[in-house]
């Protein structure tokens, strides 16, 4: 599952974000690692504008992002953007899934790859479009076969999903 994340975090810190006209929808659901309550989501409806962000805290370092979000299946979101790595001109990228099966979070930037610890709970909640997770235990490089890392400390993340792609894509 580790190497699909890996795999997914390439190729989705590419995508792009497409706009187009239509209604936001209202997400209600709760997900955690290994099990999740889900309320039924509205039916996505194409972008009215980019007004997601999303920011990541890390001990006392905060990173902030300006992200796309989607909604692959039902109770499900996927959030990508980019931003800067504290304290410097250095890109950055995030991606985030809000999921009740596979729940992720990866940032790229400074030459490491940061993400949840795979060996701590990683709860998300959805609420509204708004995406938070607190306690995250943050890993730096982890061993794609044993998942174990430099650990960086503990923080949490929140995403506000202002708009809705409907289909991502990736640049060619």
């Amino acid at each position: 599952m580790k190497s699909v994340a890996i795999v997914g975090v390439a190729l989705l810190l590419a995508a792009g974000s497409c706009a187009s006209d239509g209604d936001d929808p209202v997400t209600g659901t709760t997900t955690t690692t290994g099990t999740s309550t889900t309320t039924p989501a509205a039916t996505i409806g194409p972008v009215l504008d980019h007004s997601s962000s999303a920011s990541i805290t890390i001990n006392d370092q905060t990173w902030e992002f300006a992200v796309s979000c989607t909604q692959p299946a039902e109770g499900d979101v996927l959030v990508w953007g980019s931003g800067r790595v504290p304290g410097s001109e250095l890109p950055s990228d995030i991606l985030l899934e809000a999921s009740a099966t596979t729940p992720y979070i990866g940032v790229t930037g400074g030459g490491q790859l940061i993400e949840a610890a795979l060996d701590s709970p990683l709860i998300l909640t959805i609420d509204a479009g708004t995406i938070t997770g607190d306690g995250i235990t943050f890993v730096a490089d982890a061993d794609i076969d044993t998942g174990v890392g430099t650990v960086l400390g503990t923080g949490g993340v929140q995403v506000q999903c202002g708009s809705y792609e409907t289909t991502p894509t990736v640049p060619n």
